[in-house]
């Protein structure tokens, strides 16, 4: 146990260094808990209903990994899909690019106004966030196969037949796309936290998001600041996990 904190110590020293200097900004500066409440007032918002937050949480939690779970999976496959087929690819590119320069607080809405209010609707906008990124990472990904490599399965015969075809996609196109899918997973682990957020936050009546919308209302600051950090919490864990997972599969590819 001791070794453990050493180690959490000489890793995470400056977010300790942080909040030490937030108390002391608070406690010096005599702010009011609406400006900033010091990390003492958070943590007392935590031991008020922790049971209540914990499942807060976890629906936040769930909704991200489960928006990312499908908005990866739907990605990719649209993505070999419009490999495969240009017209495909014509049609979604397109749409991708507008969708991806809408910021996430003017899409909610939209997503709203197709799929209604709901759980549902939240998973929908997430899921939807997260498909069009990883769609464009691993469609260039694909593209970009080597000249080289192109004209010798070309020579080889690899575009004759599907079968050729099945061969030049398993054995040039998706090595080579390897490294932006999981790119595209490292970026956008924390970016299905931020959309779940934002949904929560607009229309959502569970999770993080809700807490911090109806905490600010309520003037529970306290509160609010733990929603947030604790949402931030989540982020900066899902990015290290994914980085975490791509050393892993990279480790093993390359050994």
């Amino acid at each position: 146990m001791i070794i453990v904190l050493k180690r959490m110590l000489s890793s995470y020293w400056s977010v300790l260094v942080l909040v030490l200097l937030w108390q002391f900004s608070a406690t010096v500066g005599s702010y009011n808990i609406i400006v900033m409440p010091s990390p003492a007032d958070v943590f007392f918002a935590l031991l008020d209903n922790p049971k209540f937050f914990v499942l807060e949480t976890s629906y936040t939690l769930g909704f991200s990994l489960a928006g990312l779970f499908f908005g990866m999976g739907i990605g990719s496959l649209v993505a070999v899909l419009a490999w495969s087929t240009p017209i495909f690819e014509g049609v979604l590119s397109p749409i991708a690019i507008m969708i991806r320069s809408i910021p996430i607080i003017a899409f909610i809405p939209v997503i709203v106004s197709l799929f209604g209010y709901g759980s549902g609707t939240i998973l929908a906008a997430v899921t939807i966030l997260i498909f069009f990124p990883c769609y464009v990472f691993l469609l260039s990904g694909l593209k970009q196969v080597e000249t080289p490599q192109r004209e010798l399965s070309i020579i080889l015969g690899s575009d004759s037949d599907i079968k050729g075809k099945w061969r030049f996609f398993y054995y040039l196109a998706l090595p080579n796309a390897w490294p932006r899918l999981f790119t595209a997973f490292r970026i956008l682990a924390p970016t299905s936290v931020l959309a779940v957020l934002v949904a929560e936050f607009l229309i959502g009546s569970n999770g993080l998001g809700y807490i911090i919308s109806s905490a600010r209302h309520q003037l529970d600051m306290g509160l609010s600041w733990l929603a947030a950090l604790t949402a931030t919490i989540i982020s900066v864990g899902l990015f290290m996990i994914a980085s975490r997972v791509e050393e892993l599969i990279f480790e093993r590819r390359f050994c």
